[in-house]
């Protein structure tokens, strides 16, 4: 089971990434296209077919995982360990389309949808058809979702990359780690594991550091109240495409 659900999980939260990805691209580039097709039933199936595909490509490291007898150094006596063997030609080729959907592809597509996202936002913000309250407050807010889509890159990037080589390196290249002790085997092992789980913490950090919709949408799930609506107060979204206003002329949202 530890194979099946360290996998599901990980591909869950690359799928999971993707889709608030492109829900940001959709936001900044088609915002009126983004808010007609919101709805909480679309979104409800987009998230069951994210877990559902997820669990389809970590069902076959489910399959391959056994138990061996093996010799344990702490305990000093064999005991029966779980592994999962890649050693035939389609199981390796298996991992390598693994690394290929969940890692190089998501990652591309993740440089290039980001890209597009800042120049749009920088050549918004450049706009001279706006006001300049409006441009101020836009020129704050592209910073910051320029900076929450640089840490989420650098994240990805930074966390995922050691595990997916070491997975490569185990098949390809068994021996490459014999030269370590198994003391800083285990330091490496562990490492890059609690990386692959630090990419799934760190994302929810950097939107809550960074937006103040997630902000506010994380408060009304642990059933915290809001003052979200005092007359004349405008909440802002990421970007200036757009905001709630609580208009004092008639108190009708905008």
């Amino acid at each position: 089971m530890v194979a099946f659900l360290e996998n599901m999980m990980t591909h869950a939260s690359i799928l999971i990434i993707m889709a608030i990805s492109f829900g940001r691209f959709y936001a900044v580039c088609y915002p009126f296209k983004a808010y007609s097709g919101s709805n909480s039933r679309n979104k409800m199936i987009l998230i069951a077919i994210m877990w559902i595909c997820a669990a389809a490509f970590a069902v076959p490291f489910f399959l391959m995982a056994e138990t061996q007898r093996q010799y344990h150094f702490s305990y000093k006596e064999d005991v029966d360990i779980c592994t999962t063997p890649i050693d035939s030609g389609v199981k390796r080729a298996f991992v390598v389309v693994i690394f290929c959907v969940f890692f190089v592809v998501p990652f591309a597509m993740l440089i290039v949808v980001y890209v597009v996202i800042i120049l749009r936002v920088v050549k918004d913000s450049m706009s001279k058809d706006m006001k300049d309250s409006k441009k101020t407050q836009s020129s704050d807010s592209h910073k910051q979702l320029v900076c929450m889509l640089v840490g989420i890159i650098i994240l990805f990037f930074v966390c995922l990359l050691p595990f997916r080589i070491l997975v490569l390196l185990t098949i390809y290249s068994p021996h490459a780690l014999n030269d370590l002790d198994l003391e800083h085997y285990l330091n490496v092992m562990n490492a890059i594991r609690l990386l692959v789980y630090m990419n799934s913490a760190g994302n929810p950090l950097i939107y809550n550091i960074v937006s103040v919709k997630f902000r506010t949408a994380f408060r009304k799930a642990l059933g915290c109240q809001t003052n979200q609506y005092k007359e004349g107060v405008r909440l802002y979204t990421m970007t200036h495409y757009s905001y709630m206003h609580k208009s004092e002329s008639n108190g009708d949202a905008i």
